[in-house]
């Protein structure tokens, strides 16, 4: 606690901001304009902000708490301008985080400032985030999404961000609204029969303990990690390899709306 006032007091405007509720009638209404209208990745972030009932500020006065805050804080280095340039992460060796991230980008086809425009152009995210340092830890947990899908080996499918989104719920309490959301996906995951649906409940308790076991801190230097092996990370922040937890491997979309099914292809440090 007193590290968290000590740099409330150095950083004023880190002082934390009123509360915020859920806004269960904007969420309804974006949730009946995404399905009646075109996706769009605004729409898709408005309806989030509406749901966030003040998780990203949580998560933030967490942070702060953090011993490695203070030196993120100093520096603010642009994550996203790392992740970005794909001949730095081109350069990595093989097996690497910042290399596996680059491979599953470029296979996705995903642009990393895309989010972060997304994110500039919702009126809400000002409310979220009304200050630039707010802003910055908003960006940089964002893009970090995808750093987690190549840390865990979750895909960026269906299934895969379904697993992700309990996996962080597990590890980041703000996070937990993401629960029931997540055993609700795998219950009524598209096609899959009785049978798979209980596997894909199983599945993701399984995702839920690893989660519960990894200690990965939000003040994270992952511009000095990119380099490192993807199992040398999994070991700082005692996350459980895929084959520790996933025996039968990974669940994957077989086709789009398809059932999920176990991949052994993950990366080979899993």
């Amino acid at each position: 606690m007193a590290r968290h006032l000590d740099i409330h007091d150095e950083l004023p405007h880190t002082a934390p901001l009123p509360p915020r509720g859920m806004e269960w009638r904007k969420a309804f209404r974006l949730a009946k304009e995404c399905v009646e209208k075109p996706f769009t990745a605004e729409l898709s972030y408005e309806l989030i902000l509406s749901l966030d009932g003040g998780a990203t500020e949580r998560m933030f006065q967490d942070f702060l708490a953090e011993p490695g805050a203070r030196a993120l804080i100093l520096k603010q280095p642009d994550l996203a301008a790392t992740l970005a340039d794909m001949d730095l992460l081109g350069s990595m060796p093989e097996g690497s985080l910042g290399r596996t991230y680059k491979e599953m980008t470029e296979r996705d086809g995903y642009a990393v400032n895309g989010i972060i425009h997304v994110m500039k152009a919702v009126p809400t995210f000002q409310e979220v985030a009304p200050d630039p340092l707010r802003q910055w830890f908003s960006f940089r947990g964002a893009v970090l999404h995808d750093v987690a899908h190549a840390l865990t080996g979750y895909g960026r499918d269906l299934a895969g961000e379904v697993a992700l989104g309990l996996f962080l719920a597990a590890i980041y309490p703000p996070y937990r609204s993401g629960v029931v959301y997540s055993f609700i996906s795998g219950l009524a995951a598209v096609t899959a029969p009785q049978d798979r649906k209980l596997r894909n409940v199983s599945y993701l308790r399984d995702v839920w303990i690893r989660g519960r076991r990894s200690r990965i801190p939000l003040s994270a230097p992952w511009e000095e990690l990119l380099p490192l092996q993807v199992e040398e990370v999994c070991r700082m922040f005692q996350v459980p390899l895929v084959r520790e937890t996933h025996v039968e491997g990974i669940l994957r979309d077989a086709r789009e709306k398809g059932p999920w099914v176990p991949s052994f292809k993950a990366q080979s440090w899993a």
